[in-house]
């Protein structure tokens, strides 16, 4: 009876880590760069004090980490030659934009202003033709540039286009 218990806990979080969404927001007017699995982590990717570097939360615990540049140079080992699995450059490219195709695009905001007016006139009505649901394409005269961009995805998404 236990041991049912058991399996049926793993099953319940192996199926919510695989349904779980998987979130990527880029939005340049609030700073905002994130990975966010919904619910269990989220990844920011922040520039403070001339740095860059990654804040993660996770399960409620935060950490941050600012990579540096290192004076030494640290000593490389050798590649262990080991047996490797073969993947023919056509059938890495088939997977490649299977997972590629698996994301999906919920929010498109593009704001922007080419500094050049007489391109700015040829954009628009191209902008005004593209833009059309989650979609939007923008043409400004004020000098404004904004992305706000939000892919989602998730685990039986992404191996599902792997393996089939």
């Amino acid at each position: 009876m236990i041991i049912l218990i058991i399996v049926a806990v793993l099953f319940a979080v192996i199926l919510f880590l695989l349904l779980t969404p998987i979130v990527i927001e880029l939005d340049t007017t609030r700073n905002l760069y994130e990975v966010r699995l919904t619910a269990i982590a989220k990844v920011f990717f922040i520039y403070e004090d001339a740095h860059f570097g990654i804040r993660m939360r996770i399960l409620g615990f935060e950490t941050s980490i600012f990579p540096r540049k290192r004076s030494e140079p640290k000593k490389e080992k050798a590649p262990k030659q080991g047996k490797r699995m073969k993947l023919s450059p056509q059938k890495a490219w088939h997977k490649g934009s299977a997972i590629a195709r698996s994301f999906m695009v919920r929010q498109f905001y593009l704001n922007i202003d080419t500094d050049d007016y007489a391109m700015n006139a040829l954009l628009y009505p191209v902008a005004a033709v593209l833009s059309k649901g989650s979609w939007q394409f923008r043409i400004n005269f004020k000098g404004d540039v904004a992305l706000h961009l939000k892919i989602t995805n998730s685990m039986q998404r992404i191996l599902r286009a792997y393996f089939f």
